[in-house]
């Protein structure tokens, strides 16, 4: 059940990477905010978990950028009692292209242990501290039963 559960956590990391490839090369339009983005994730609430996220720009208008988000997850779902690990995909809106942008994300997380594995969607808003050339990044988000603060590094 185990290794069923990690092969599925790499092959989607290996799909989420390999489209984004394909979808940043269809785009002509330079790009105003830096294209990577690492970060480590906290959350508390229904929801406890710290993550390392990984994001791509996939898309970046005059006042709005989607980026393609995967990361690697450990944490606690206090209604089902499942400590666990797993993976999340997510897409990330963000306006704006200063230093200061509102940030929506949407997706999906899957955790698991020897007792199972259950799907989280993942719906967050937030605020995103980021510069257009990059550096320190700051992010502070709510969900449905949780908050989160993340600091990592555009690039």
């Amino acid at each position: 059940m185990e290794s069923k559960f990690l092969r599925k956590i790499v092959l989607t990391s290996v799909v989420i990477l390999t489209c984004q490839s394909f979808v940043q090369a269809q785009s002509a339009e330079p790009s105003a905010l830096s294209a990577n983005t690492l970060y480590f994730d906290m959350s508390l609430g229904l929801l406890t978990q710290v993550s390392i996220n990984y994001e791509y720009q996939i898309s970046s208008r005059e006042k709005v950028s989607w980026y393609a988000r995967g990361g690697v997850v450990a944490g606690f779902l206090l209604p089902y009692d499942l400590p666990g690990y797993g993976g999340l995909a997510a897409a990330t809106m963000l306006t704006g292209k200063k230093d200061n942008h509102f940030e929506l994300n949407m997706g999906i997380m899957v955790a698991g242990n020897q007792e199972g594995v259950i799907p989280i969607p993942l719906l967050t808003v937030g605020y995103r501290y980021q510069k257009p050339e990059g550096g320190f990044i700051f992010r502070a988000n709510g969900g449905l039963a949780y908050v989160g603060v993340s600091f990592g590094h555009a690039f």
